[in-house]
């Protein structure tokens, strides 16, 4: 008897079980089915924006060639060549040198290697700093933020070389630089863009070029206008227009196409005047 009546509530809790996950279930599906939509704004992780290029830039002026603007930034060079009409680009990793023409949309290459067996065409190549090599003594100044380096010599200035009078017997050469790092192929660029032997460590951007002469006197050959450390949203400016029409290999011609242009126009004048 006793184990009959364990049998029967046996049975009773298993007909109560089930019918407790059968109401349970029911509950469940008469419930609205909620799909969670895949929103991938929210999903995802959150793209990140772009990085802004902390750039360093200079206005610079010679005394024949006008006025350049550099912008430097750690991994890329930009130089716009006013006088001559054409901007240059170079960057990391393989620094490769771009030369951009806006009149023409023209854009040539060369390699950093060949770009540095190039003779930059403009007047400072008849320059005595073209033929310069380590320098006579190096002095750190405004508290490390420059230097001067100094070499001497026994040229005399040339014409298109410096804002005095050309034939004059110089003492010396005088070229202050800023003393932040810089990549040396950065450097390399630079100093050969400006007719310059490659800065010794310590040195990196040159800022003004002197020629002293035996009485003291001091001409400028190149000088600094303006100097600004400034942000940019992204490094679109160090690369060349995307429509620029590639050309082949940098090259005299188009390198001193505005010095050969404005030559012509003066031999033309002379001639005139004839």
């Amino acid at each position: 008897m006793v184990w009959r009546f364990k049998q029967r509530l046996l049975l009773i809790a298993t007909a109560l079980s089930i019918l407790f996950c059968v109401s349970a279930v029911s509950r469940v599906m008469a419930m609205p089915v909620v799909f969670r939509v895949f929103d991938p704004i929210v999903a995802s992780p959150v793209a990140a924006a772009p990085k802004s290029v902390a750039v360093r830039e200079y206005v610079q002026e010679t005394s024949t060639n006008g006025k350049y603007k550099y912008m430097i930034s750690p991994t890329a060079l930009k130089i716009e060549c006013q006088s001559f009409g054409y901007s240059l680009y170079a960057s990391a990793p393989d620094w490769k040198v771009y030369a951009y023409r806006p009149s023409t949309r023209e854009l040539k290459v060369l390699s950093k290697a060949d770009f540095l067996k190039f003779r930059i065409i403009s007047f400072t190549m008849l320059g005595v700093t073209s033929t310069l090599g380590k320098p006579d003594r190096v002095e750190v100044r405004e508290g490390g933020k420059k230097a001067r380096l100094t070499w001497g010599t026994k040229e005399k200035t040339s014409l298109f070389w410096d804002n005095k009078k050309s034939d004059r017997q110089m003492k010396q050469v005088e070229v202050d630089a800023a003393t932040f790092a810089m990549p040396d192929e950065q450097k390399q660029i630079i100093c050969h863009f400006q007719n310059l032997p490659l800065l010794p460590v310590g040195a990196s951007m040159p800022l003004t070029i002197y020629a002293v002469y035996q009485n003291g006197e001091r001409g400028w050959q190149m000088r600094t206008l303006k100097s600004a450390e400034i942000n940019l949203k992204s490094d679109a400016a160090f690369r060349p227009p995307a429509d620029a029409k590639v050309s082949g290999k940098i090259d005299a011609n188009f390198m001193g196409k505005s010095a050969i242009d404005s030559l012509g126009d003066f031999n033309e004048l002379l001639n005139t005047k004839e």
